[in-house]
C-alpha cells in the first residue's frame, strides 16, 4: 500500500513555481535516488527514499545555483518545496490529525488524498490487507506538513518560514506499513528518534509529583490571581480533605506590561510578600509538596518589555526581531543564562514545577528571522537545562503539539495533548474527546500526554473522571473557591493522593481510528495496567440519539492473555469470556461504560477495589498455593474478587471476615474501608 511508484518536485521561488523534470533514477540496495533538475533556473535536486528496519525515510536535497552579483530568486518561506507521491495502492480510509491551530491538532476522517487537510501531521492508512502511517517530521532547516492532493497522489509541503534560502538537505518524511497499525506507527517512531536523536516516551523521566492529585487556578481565576485566593482555596481542599498534593498558579500572576514580561518577580498588587512565606505555610499545614507557576515559552506572550530593567539586565540572553520583539534566545549558551536567573529565582521563593505555554508559537516569533528546525532545538535545550537544574525536571509542556516541539525537546516527559478543557463550550466534552482520544495515537510514542484540568462541579464532571482515569497521564482539576467535590475525586486516586494510573496513553480502539465518533459509532478508549485491560466508552455523537458498541478484549491492542473476566464498573456485574468474546453495550446521548478485563486466574481472580474505576492498580501482589489465595492491595476499600466456589475463609489482616462477604453478580465482595494502609487478604 505504501510502495512508492512515481514523485513530483516542485520549487516555489521568489518568481513563480516551478516542477522539477525527473532525468534519473537510481537504487542499491535499499536506497533509491530520484534525480530533478530545472535547466532555465539552474535548480538540481535529489529525492532520497531509504527503507531501513521496514520504515521508508524520504530526504529532499535542492540546490538553485545564485549569481555573485546580480539579483537572485530563491526560495520563498513558506511552503517552498512540495512533494507529491504516488502509491501502488490507494488506502481505503485514512485518518488525518492536523493543526487546527499552531498548537494543536485534531483528526478527520477521509477517505482520498485530496481531503488531507491543511497543516496534517499525521496520517494513519487503511488498505486491503494491512495499515500504513506517515510521519512528515522536522529537518535542520524546514518541517513538513502533508496537504491537499489529488485523488491518486499525496502531497507534502517543507517551509521553514524563511524566505531567501538557496539551499536545502533535509528530512522530509516517514513511512511504513504492517498488519498491526499502533505496532507500525511505533516502528516509525523508533525510527524517527533515533534519527533526530531524541528520547522515546519510556527513555525519558516521569516525574514524581505527576503520580499524585492537583489543582491549577486556571478555571478558577483564570488571570485574576492573588495570594488571597489561593489562600483561601488551599484552606478548603484541606477542610475537605482532599488529598490534593500539588497545585499550579497559572497565567495572571506575573508582572507584565502591554503583554509582555517587565520582571521576574510577581506582581506586587497580587502577591505583596512574593511567593516564599505563603509556599512555606502551604506546604506546612497541609498535604500539598509541591507548587508550581504557569509562564510563556518568550516569557510571557509578547516576550520581554522592551525598555525593561529585565530587558537591559538581560540583554545578551536574549533575541530581538525585526518587528522589534524581545524573546529568551534560541542559542543554548545565550538562553540558558535567562532560564537559569528566572528559575533560580522561583526556586528560592519555593516554587518545585513550571508549565510553559505558547510553544509552538516559536514559529510566529521568528518568521523570517531565523529557520523553524535550527531555533527550536536551542530554545527547548536552554529551557531544559534550567528545568533540570532547578525544578528537577518538572515541567508541563503546554500549547507545543508542533513537530518543531515534539522532536526538540531533549528530556522533559509531560506534554499536553489537546486544547483547553473550556467549561463553558457546550460542545466541550466532544471536541475534548476527539483531540485528545486521536492525538494520543502519535503523542503518546515521546510524552506522557496531559489530557487537562477538568471541574468536578460541572454537568459532565464524572465523564471527565472517567476520561482522566484510564488516561495515563497527570490528573488535577481547577474547580473554583468552595466548589471541588470530594466524591467526585476519590475514584482516582488513594488516600495519599496518588492518582490509580494506568500503563500508558489512552488510545481509540482499532475499529473507531477510520470512522468519526461525532456520527453513529460509540467512541473506545482502551488501555491496560498490570496485566488488566479497560476499555471506556462514551456516546459524542451530534446526531444519533443511541449507539452501540462492542467491547472485546481484542480491542486492546496490548493486552495478553485467551480467558478474561469482565467486570462492568457501572452496572456492577461480572462474566468469563475469551479473547475474541464481545460485550454489547447501548449507550443513550451522554452515557458511558466502563469493561476491565482481567486475565483469568486459576483460583481466585482479584477485581480490585471498585470504589476506584482502575480497580485492578490497587493489587500489589496476588499468590496462589493449592488451597490458598495470598492479595495485598495498597489500601482499604470495597474489595472484589472472582471464584467459581464460595470461599471457605477470607482473613483480612489476619482476622477471618468471611460472614461480610457479599456475593454480587458473578463475584463476591467485601469491605475493608476500615483497613487504611496495605491489605493482606487471604482466600481459602
Amino acid at each position: 500500500m505504501l510502495k512508492i511508484q512515481e514523485m513530483d518536485l516542485t520549487v516555489a521561488l521568489e518568481d513563480g513555481e516551478y516542477r522539477l523534470d525527473t532525468y534519473k533514477t537510481e537504487t542499491e540496495n535499499q536506497v533509491t535516488v530520484y534525480y530533478y533538475q530545472e535547466i532555465n533556473r539552474k535548480i538540481n535536486a535529489t529525492v532520497t527514499l531509504d527503507i531501513q528496519e521496514e520504515v521508508t525515510i524520504g530526504t529532499v536535497r535542492v540546490h538553485i545555483a545564485n549569481h555573485p552579483f546580480r539579483e537572485n530568486h530563491n526560495l520563498i518561506g513558506k511552503a517552498p518545496l512540495k512533494l507529491s507521491l504516488g502509491f501502488d495502492e490507494k488506502p481505503s480510509k485514512m485518518c488525518a490529525t492536523y493543526q487546527h491551530r499552531d498548537w494543536w491538532s485534531r483528526p478527520d476522517f477521509i477517505s482520498s488524498y485530496s481531503e488531507v487537510p491543511e497543516r496534517t501531521q499525521s496520517l494513519f492508512l487503511q488498505g486491503e490487507s494491512s495499515y500504513g502511517y506517515i510521519l512528515p517530521i522536522l529537518g535542520s532547516k524546514t518541517k513538513t506538513y502533508l496537504t491537499k492532493g489529488t485523488e491518486t497522489k499525496l502531497s507534502l509541503e517543507m517551509t521553514s518560514y524563511c524566505e531567501g534560502m538557496n539551499q536545502v538537505e533535509d528530512l522530509c518524511f516517514l513511512l511504513s506499513e504492517g498488519k498491526d497499525l499502533y505496532d507500525t506507527i511505533r516502528r516509525v517512531f523508533e525510527k524517527a528518534t533515533r534519527i533526530k536523536q531524541v528520547p522515546l516516551k519510556e527513555e525519558r523521566m516521569y516525574p514524581e509529583m505527576f503520580e499524585y492529585f492537583g489543582w491549577c487556578s486556571w478555571d478558577a481565576f483564570y488571570t485574576d490571581i492573588t495570594e488571597e485566593k489561593v489562600i483561601e482555596k488551599v484552606r478548603e481542599l484541606k477542610n475537605k480533605q482532599i488529598p490534593v498534593r500539588w497545585i499550579l498558579m497559572d497565567d495572571g500572576w506575573l508582572n507584565t506590561d502591554n503583554q509582555c514580561l517587565e520582571t521576574f518577580e510577581p506582581d506586587s498588587g497580587k502577591f505583596p510578600r512574593e511567593f516564599k512565606e505563603m509556599i512555606e505555610n502551604i506546604k506546612t499545614e497541609t498535604m500539598i509538596r509541591w507548587v508550581g507557576v504557569w509562564h510563556a515559552f518568550a516569557g510571557y506572550w509578547g516576550g520581554i518589555a522592551p525598555g525593561s530593567k529585565l530587558a537591559k539586565d538581560r540583554y545578551k540572553n536574549l533575541y530581538q526581531t525585526r518587528t522589534g520583539q524581545l524573546i529568551p534566545h534560541y542559542d543554548p549558551e545565550k538562553g540558558n543564562d535567562f532560564w537559569n536567573h528566572w528559575y533560580q529565582y522561583l526556586s528560592d521563593q519555593g516554587i518545585d514545577f513550571v508549565k510553559v505555554d505558547g510553544q509552538s508559537a516559536l514559529k510566529n516569533y521568528y518568521k523570517n528571522n531565523e529557520e523553524i528546525a535550527k531555533v527550536a532545538p536551542g530554545s527547548h535545550q536552554s529551557l531544559e537545562r534550567a528545568v533540570s537544574q532547578w525544578m528537577h525536571g518538572n515541567i508541563i509542556n503546554c500549547m507545543g503539539m508542533a513537530m518543531e516541539n515534539i522532536f526538540s525537546r531533549p528530556g522533559t516527559c509531560i506534554s499536553r495533548n489537546s486544547d483547553d478543557f473550556v467549561p463553558m463550550e457546550e460542545k466541550g466534552f466532544a471536541e475534548h474527546m476527539l483531540q485528545n482520544t486521536y492525538n494520543a495515537l502519535y503523542h503518546d510514542n515521546m510524552y506522557a500526554c496531559d489530557w487537562d484540568m477538568y471541574w468536578t462541579n460541572h454537568p459532565d464532571a464524572r465523564k471527565h473522571a472517567l476520561v482522566r482515569a484510564i488516561s495515563g497521564g497527570p490528573i488535577y482539576v481547577s474547580d473554583r473557591i468552595g466548589e471541588t467535590i470530594y466524591e467526585e475525586i476519590m475514584p482516582l486516586v488513594y488516600r495519599d493522593g496518588r492518582i490509580l494510573r494506568m500503563d500508558r496513553c489512552a488510545k481509540p480502539s482499532l475499529d473507531c481510528i477510520f470512522c468519526s465518533p461525532l456520527e453513529d459509532k460509540a467512541l473506545k478508549l482502551t488501555n491496560t495496567v498490570h496485566g488488566t485491560g479497560a476499555i471506556a466508552a462514551f456516546h459524542i455523537s451530534d446526531t444519533a440519539q443511541v449507539v452501540e458498541a462492542e467491547l472485546s478484549p481484542s480491542d486492546i491492542h496490548d493486552l495478553e492473555g485467551e480467558v478474561f473476566g469482565a467486570y462492568d464498573y457501572f452496572g456492577h456485574s461480572f462474566r468469563i469470556m475469551n479473547h475474541q468474546d464481545a460485550i454489547t453495550i447501548r449507550l443513550t446521548q451522554k452515557e458511558y461504560a466502563l469493561v476491565l478485563f482481567l486475565p483469568l486466574q486459576q483460583l481466585v481472580t482479584p477485581i480490585g477495589l471498585i470504589n476506584k474505576y482502575m480497580s485492578a492498580h490497587a493489587v500489589k501482589s496476588c499468590k496462589s498455593t493449592k488451597q490458598l489465595t495470598e492479595i495485598t492491595l495498597v489500601e482499604g476499600g470495597e474489595f472484589a474478587f472472582y471464584k467459581t466456589e464460595a470461599p471457605k475463609c477470607v482473613r483480612i489482616n489476619g482476622v477471618d471476615r468471611l460472614k461480610e462477604v457479599v456475593q454480587g453478580d458473578g463475584y463476591y465482595c467485601i469491605n475493608v474501608s476500615d483497613c487504611l494502609e496495605e491489605v493482606s487478604i487471604t482466600i481459602e
